[in-house]
């Protein structure tokens, strides 16, 4: 019995040191592209598809995309400046919605919302870009070994 308390105990009480803590996402870091969506139109407003259908078929826009152009990956640097997956530099101001300056598609807006990060490239139609915060998975298993490693089952 005492041996359950002593595992359960720590158990219960990490999780209720960690219920008030509310942790806000931050857009320094890794990005990592994983839906594109098209709207009907250039306003981009109404429904954002991630279904593209024409006369050969209907298709996924976010396997497309990967296909025809590879993953994107987008990182964002504390002090203001940032690149992507195809070495391209930028520099970023802002604290929500953020506008990110490029040398050759102007200025984008980057909305970060619900741990999602988009933004919206409109030529002949409007595609909406998300992307997922990067989680270094190194330190995660880490953590978990030192946890695993102080209550010894």
């Amino acid at each position: 019995m005492k041996r359950l308390l002593l595992i359960v105990l720590p158990i219960f009480l990490f999780f209720w040191s960690c219920e008030d803590e509310v942790e806000k996402v931050s857009i320094i870091g890794v990005w990592t592209l994983s839906e594109v969506c098209m709207f009907e139109d250039e306003s981009c407003s109404g429904e954002c598809s991630s279904e593209y259908t024409d006369s050969s078929g209907t298709y996924d826009l976010t396997e497309l995309w990967i296909e025809v152009e590879g993953s994107l990956q987008i990182t964002f640097i504390e002090d203001g400046s940032g690149t992507t997956s195809s070495d391209a530099d930028f520099t970023w101001s802002g604290s929500g919605p953020y506008t990110v300056e490029t040398e050759n598609d102007g200025d984008v807006i980057f909305t970060l919302s619900d741990d999602m990060l988009t933004f919206n490239s409109i030529d002949d139609f409007c595609f909406q870009f998300t992307l997922t915060k990067w989680l270094n998975t190194s330190h995660y298993y880490y953590s978990l070994g030192l946890f695993f490693g102080i209550v010894k089952i």
